[in-house]
Parts: C-alpha cells; structure tokens; sequence
C-alpha cells in the first residue's frame, strides 16, 4: 500500500516484518508443486485481505488527519505531551477500527468519531494557541497590553503564565488543551484571545476632540460642552464595555505618573458629583470594582464622559491662553476694555440735548475708559454730566444729578443713551446701541434668578456639563438628599438630552424622578425640582408654599 507520511503511519518496522516473514514463506515453494499450489491459493486470498485492510486503515487514517502544528510548539515537554496523546488516540482508533471491520458496531463508530473529533480539536487549538501566544508577545513588546484587571480577575496571569511555558500543561480526552496554574485549571478554550490590548480608538478619539478643542481655543471660539460630551459618549459607546474599561486604566499621559481615570477616582480627589452614589472607604478612598462589571457599563460611562469634557474643557482655556490674540474690532461687551486707541487722549462728551446741557470737552482717555467699562459691566457710572445706576429687575439706567444734594433723577433712558450723553462711543463700536443688553442677555441674567427662592435656577439644569449640574444641586440642597437618593445625570442618546435621575437608594430608578436637563432644561424643570425636593433645601425652606 502507499505509506502515509503522518504522524499517523503505520508501525513500518512492524510491517516490515511481516512482509520478510511473508516472503520467506513464499520460498516454501520449492517443496513441491501441490504444496506451492496450494500456499498460493492460500496466500493469495491472505493478501488480498491484507490489501483490503490495508486500504481501509489508509481511509481512516486519511479521515483522522495530521498535528499539522505539532512542531510549532517551543516547549519540549509540551511536545511530548501532544507526542503522547497523539499516539494513545491513533492505538485505540486502530484498535477500534479493527473490531468495527469486524461488528459494524455503532457504539465501536461513535468512539472512532470522538477520536477523530478530539485530533481535530486539538490541531484546532494548538494553530489558535500559537497566534494567540505570538500577537501577545507583539502586544508585549510593543507596550500595548491592556492592565491586567481588564482581562484576568484571578491574579494567576493566565496568559503570561501560559505563554511562558510555566504552567502544567495537559489534553483531555476531547483535545481540549489545560493548563494548571496555582492550583486552577484552565481550559484554553475558555481563555483563548480574551486579553485585552489598550484601546487605542478612544485614546486616539480624545486626543483628536482635545486638540481640536485647543485649536478652537486658540482662535478665540466658546467651548462647546454639549457637542464635546456627546461625542466622547458615543467613542465610548461605540468602542463598547471591555474597550471602556481598558480605557479607564490607562495612563493616557505614558509617564507612569498614575494618571488613569480608575486610579484618580479611587484617590477620591475628582469633584465631588463625582462620587454621587458611592460611598468612601474610611481611609477616604473609592473602590473601583464596579467598573469592571458589565452591568455598570452605562454609569461609567457617563463617569468618563463628564471627568474627559472637563479635561477637553482646560484643553479649550489652554489653547485660547496660548494662543489666542483678541481682535478689537470684534471684542463683545461683558469685556472690560483697556486697549490703546479706544479714544483720542482727550475728547469730547455728547452732551444732554433733551435737557439743554452742552457736551464738554478734553476728558481725560482714562475716566472714558472707566466709564465705559462700568457701563458694560452695568456697574455704577459716574460720568461728567450725570450718576448713572442700573436697574436690573427693569433693565434701564437711571440718570442722577451731580451737583445737588440730595441728588435728583433727571430720567429713566437706556443704556444707549447713557453712553451718547457721556461720549462712550469707542472706536471699536459699530453704534451706541452697543451699550444695551439683548433680550438674550435679559433671559440668561433671568435664567439666574431661581423661580423659587432658594431653590435651583434654570442656569443650574443649563450648566455646560452634567458635573456641574450636580455640584450646583450640592450647593442647594443639603448632603442628606445625596445620602438618601442617587443622583446622576444620563445622556439619552435616543431622545439626544441628558436627563437627571433621582431615586431612592436601593430602588429601580424607575420609581424615582426624571427631569430634562441641559440645553432643554426650562423655567419648570427648576422649580419642580426645588418642590419635589423642598425639605431638603439649604436656604428658605418652603414649608407650604
């Protein structure tokens, strides 16, 4: 028969013999004709059963197949172990091979099967094995292994130790690969690529967002805190929970200066919404296993996503002190200004041509400058004709005497008018209208005022991240609110809002409140906050109001 090259061939030496044995016995022939004859006929029927035996051995040999990967395999004694197991299943498929030739057994072919079964599994195994060992040792050498804490929760270092040659290695009946370390066995099949490299999407996502934030800085534009959030959220989203998790145990610095998110959160050193809902240890520290639970996977994220906006946010201020170079021409007010230029040396007033008063003239550069700064801020102005204050529950100037004592109103006027009748119009003002607020102004200095005194302010639910819209409720009400209730902000990315959460510890979040938060946020959000939580106010409690 053709011989197999595999490491399931035939015992050569073996059949060797038996084909002397078998010609030795041929030469019997010269005893005598009949003898031969007869020999012939015997031994003719003998080897065409031979042939078929040996045609169907090769056939189920041929089903078995090769350890294609055996020698791949550094470790000698690992190889012995396969060089062992390999050759117990190929006895005892031969073996039972022969007796189903003979039975037709079906219990004899099912065990044929699982030999079979069990050869290919561990081929299987040992190719998955060999990549798996040699993408490690690339991850290794170049520095991209994930924290352990990612992937191995035993504190055995499966992967390390396996591939290292320095665990008990074994193969079961089926082919699974075992190994045994510190008194544990591990089916490789279980473990088989689940170690973790660092995620180099999110890290590569936040570098871009931070430098495109410090960019944005640079040329003088707002942070966008809403627009920075999301996408942080959506990277961490995308990238899924393991992903998250490597990412919040990375030094995103590279300069071993613990600096990972996991490690910042546990020195209990983050603001303090930060840690709504947790609990210190007494040496005032915060556990971190949570993190590492799949079911906290959407926590953790908005944890991550707040703790990076605020980083992304310094990343803004950074760039706009770096860099940027303000142009006067298109400096808003809210701005006090003390550039060169702004007026002649010394210049003229516009007078009060309602009142019969004449502009005077040769006012000094710096009592203009003052003046206008203080009409901008809606500070006090003392000007060369009038005293000037704001109204603000109005929104218009009052205009005072000088001279007289006790002073007089000489009129209500807005602050256009004010900055006409003083000669405030600068060089870098367009018109006088400069000088008035915009009903956008008036609705953010209402947005201020809380609708319930004492209560949270529509700015507070409006703050530009979800930190912040916490740190603002701990300034309102008292920590015995923060001991009994959770208090979290989520981004619901099907709506597109961030939404407030408070319940009960201990409770589904579904039985507690829910209130719209952020850019949505209203008048309403905040006074029904303030009502549903009035008991815990810091200030003017509301008892039955």
């Amino acid at each position: 028969m053709a011989k197999k090259q595999s490491s399931y061939a035939p015992n050569m030496g073996l059949i060797a013999g038996e084909a002397k044995v078998a010609a030795s016995e041929a030469g019997l022939t010269n005893i005598g004709q009949s003898f031969a004859a007869g020999a012939a006929s015997v031994f003719g029927a003998i080897k065409q059963a031979n042939a078929e035996r040996d045609a169907k051995m090769e056939a189920y040999e041929s089903e078995i197949g090769g350890i294609l990967e055996y020698n791949q395999f550094e470790d000698p004694k690992n190889k012995q172990v396969i060089k062992g197991f390999l050759n117990t299943q190929r006895d005892e498929f031969i073996r039972l091979s022969k007796i189903y030739d003979k039975t037709n057994d079906r219990e004899v072919k099912d065990k044929m099967e699982e030999i079979k079964f069990s050869l290919v599994n561990l081929n299987d195994q040992i190719k998955v094995f060999n990549q798996d060992k040699i993408d490690y040792r690339t991850a290794s050498d170049e520095n991209q292994l994930a924290s352990l804490k990612t992937y191995d929760r035993t504190g055995d270092d499966f992967f390390t130790t396996a591939f290292t040659n320095n665990a008990a290695f074994s193969i079961d009946e089926m082919g699974d690969i075992n190994f045994g370390i510190n008194n544990n066995s591990y089916k490789y099949k279980d473990k088989a690529g689940k170690w973790q490299s660092k995620n180099n999407i999110d890290e590569s996502n936040l570098l871009k967002i931070y430098g495109d934030s410090y960019k944005e800085g640079g040329k003088g534009n707002a942070f966008n805190s809403g627009n920075v959030r999301r996408g942080l959220y959506n990277s961490f989203k995308n990238t899924g929970n393991s992903a998250l998790q490597v990412f919040v145990t990375t030094d995103l610095t590279s300069d071993e200066s613990s600096l990972s998110f996991e490690e910042q959160f546990a020195s209990g050193e983050l603001s303090k919404e930060m840690y709504a809902g947790f609990t210190a240890k007494k040496d005032g520290t915060y556990d971190t296993d949570w993190m590492f639970e799949n079911k906290n996977g959407d926590v953790l994220r908005n944890k991550v996503s707040d703790y990076f906006t605020k980083v992304v946010e310094d990343g803004h201020g950074q760039g706009r002190a770096d860099n940027y170079k303000p142009n006067p021409v298109s400096e808003t007010n809210n701005k006090n200004i003390d550039a060169k230029n702004l007026f002649a040396f010394t210049s003229d007033t516009g007078g009060d041509s309602k009142a019969g008063v004449s502009a005077f003239t040769e006012i000094k550069y710096s009592d203009k400058v003052a003046r206008r700064n203080s009409l901008i801020n809606l500070e006090p102005v003392t000007g060369s004709h009038y005293v000037y204050e704001y109204d603000k529950g109005n929104n218009i100037w009052s205009a005072y005497t000088k001279d007289k004592n006790p002073r007089e109103l000489v009129r209500k006027m807005d602050g256009a008018e004010v900055g006409s009748i003083e000669g405030l119009l600068s060089t870098q003002d367009k018109s006088y209208s400069f000088f008035n607020k915009t009903t956008e102004e008036q609705e953010k200095e209402k947005s201020d005022i809380p609708p319930i005194a004492g209560g949270v302010s529509l700015k507070d639910m409006r703050d530009s991240s979800e930190s912040e819209i916490i740190t603002n409720l701990y300034e309102t009400f008292d920590p015995n609110l923060f001991d009994k209730f959770n208090v979290k902000v989520q981004y619901n990315d099907y709506n597109d809002e961030n939404v407030l959460l408070i319940y009960k510890k201990g409770e589904n979040p579904t039985n507690g409140k829910r209130y719209t938060v952020g850019d949505r946020a209203t008048i309403n959000t905040a006074k029904q906050i303030t009502l549903d939580f009035k008991d815990y106010l810091l200030n003017n409690p509301l008892d039955n109001r």
